[in-house]
């Protein structure tokens, strides 16, 4: 029987789902688990653009909760994706909340809780006598909602008297939200002339770029009980990705799979590393602007846009900047090419001359 390849430390594009290739945000989860086990528990916003790790860190912190807080029986926790699937109404909304906290194991154990939990909560009603039973048993529900701009899309609004019931149900305790979003959640608000204080909340984390030591965490990921990256290959990959997280998993995972077919395989590393740079970055912007080219962007979206200038027009010199940038990303893609990262020789590697080396 042939040996099993080894598997690679490194993830780049996938969000993160084993707990043990997770790596830094460790103020970030102090602060989640900090702001769920306080004596007001406060609903946090986690903002940060694409690739900045927003839905591994949610993910992450539903799997390691329960080490994090003082009193895990007292909470439910539950992710989820409202991009994969995104409620079309108020009513599917409360629906996929109800059904996400049945399947947990808390939920399970508390035999009219499942009872309740047969028929998920369709109605406002329906959710609040949901909640008095929860707190009736000391539990508190923690929805870690990912992408929650998703829900602000929706061929039918969701209404500021909705989200202020949400909002209602924050204050008195009965729940918490830990949400991540692209932008500020208020920023969405204005934008659909939403002036619920819902989108006001207690708390914005804002995910960034790594440290340097949690650079060096990512870089010194073990296989077998020792770094997968030699230190050559560590400083080769510290170099392309800088500490974007998503460009410093990009490069290790480059040199590790060189690294399996040979030692002397830099070359081809830089090369995969550029083209799959380069091809994030095209996503990105193509994503940008595929609202924009759409007819519901034009019909629906753009007068309620215009609508919305009285309470928006501080950000516009923002959005003017983003639309500048976005528009040189496609008119210019091939100076996203990450070769200027690399000296004049090296990105002579990158792309080699025909009679080159292959």
């Amino acid at each position: 029987m042939a040996d099993t390849a080894p598997l690679s430390p490194f993830v780049a594009g996938p969000m993160i789902t084993t707990p043990s290739r997770f790596v830094g945000r460790r103020e970030e989860l102090t602060l989640l688990a900090q702001q769920m086990d306080g004596a007001h528990p406060t609903s946090v916003n986690v903002v940060g653009e694409r690739h900045m790790g927003k839905s591994s860190l949610l993910y992450h912190f539903v799997q390691t909760w329960e080490q994090r807080v003082n009193h895990p029986s007292h909470f439910v926790v539950v992710y989820l994706d409202l991009q994969a699937r995104t409620p079309p109404t108020e009513a599917a909304f409360l629906q996929a909340l109800g059904r996400a906290l049945a399947q947990q194991p808390a939920i399970q154990r508390v035999a009219s809780l499942r009872r309740t939990l047969l028929a998920p909560p369709r109605t406002q009603q329906d959710f609040t006598s949901l909640l008095e039973q929860l707190t009736d048993h000391v539990l508190l529900p923690v929805f870690c909602l990912d992408e929650f701009e998703a829900l602000l899309r929706n061929d039918v609004p969701l209404t500021d008297s909705f989200f202020d019931q949400l909002r209602g149900w924050m204050n008195t305790s009965q729940l918490m939200f830990i949400l991540s979003s692209r932008r500020p959640l208020d920023v969405y608000a204005g934008e659909q002339n939403l002036t619920s204080a819902f989108f006001n909340l207690g708390h914005v984390v804002e995910l960034g770029e790594f440290s340097k030591e949690e650079t060096e965490e990512l870089l010194c990921l073990p296989l077998d009980g020792k770094p997968a990256l030699d230190p050559k290959e560590q400083q080769l990959a510290r170099q392309w990705g800088k500490r974007h997280p998503l460009w410093l998993q990009l490069a290790a995972l480059s040199l590790w799979e060189a690294q399996q077919g040979g030692k002397k395989s830099t070359r081809r590393a830089k090369a995969k590393f550029a083209q799959q740079h380069k091809r994030f970055v095209a996503r990105k912007a193509q994503q940008t602007f595929s609202v924009m080219s759409a007819p519901k962007a034009v019909f629906w979206n753009f007068p309620r846009w215009v609508g919305s200038l009285p309470l928006r027009f501080g950000r516009i010199a923002d959005d003017t900047t983003n639309f500048i940038v976005a528009l040189g990303i496609i008119l210019l893609g091939n100076r996203s090419d990450p070769s200027h990262f690399f000296t004049q020789q090296e990105a002579e590697e990158v792309h080699p001359a025909p009679d080159a080396e292959p």
